[in-house]
């Protein structure tokens, strides 16, 4: 099998996997240590994919289609005012306009944005995934998985610098949120 073509954010490409499946996709990022790839496939739908699962002497280039941030994605801001979570009003231009959970719009300056993550409501996870999540009583944890135990906790390292040791059990499962990082920069015009 060849090895992985040189690509970036916004390549759009199709590779078929070991087993045959064939994906058309949108790369959005490599994901740290054993994350993989985060993709936008050709359906809409964000995906994380093992890039030694899948077969590079099959990748064919394809012409883009469409933005990789969407409206509607759900995404994370970090500028110098703290961290804003949203949903993505409108296509990225000079600025990025969200509505927040509470209901009200904000538009940011594209210049003052320090970091834009894309938040993917994950699945599984992965250690070296940036995550956010909730514990059933409401506690939100902001960090970096280190480890998943077999005895069904997750070691995360807090954004804060501290540790945490979670059991499974005590979390909201469905607020795990994996954020992509995007190159700020390179996105829209």
């Amino acid at each position: 099998m060849g090895g992985r073509p040189d690509i970036s954010y916004g390549d759009r490409f199709s590779v078929r996997s070991v087993r045959g499946s064939e994906y058309r996709l949108t790369l959005l990022a490599f994901g740290p240590q054993q994350s993989g790839l985060y993709v936008r496939l050709d359906d809409g739908r964000i995906a994380r994919l093992d890039p030694e699962r899948l077969r590079w002497d099959s990748y064919a280039a394809l012409p883009p289609q469409g933005a990789p941030l969407r409206p509607g994605d759900q995404v994370l801001v970090e500028c110098a005012s703290g961290s804003l979570r949203g949903k993505l009003l409108e296509p990225v231009a000079r600025e990025v306009a969200l509505r927040l959970a509470i209901g009200s719009d904000v538009r940011l300056p594209r210049e003052e944005i320090d970091e834009l993550y894309l938040l993917f409501l994950a699945s599984d996870l992965q250690p070296g995934d940036q995550v956010i999540l909730n514990s059933k009583s409401g506690n939100e944890y902001r960090g970096t998985i280190k480890a998943l135990a077999s005895d069904n906790r997750l070691f995360i390292d807090l954004r804060n610098g501290g540790e945490a040791n979670l059991r499974l059990s005590k979390l909201d499962l469905g607020s795990v949120n994996v954020q992509i990082p995007l190159p700020v920069g390179l996105i829209g015009g």
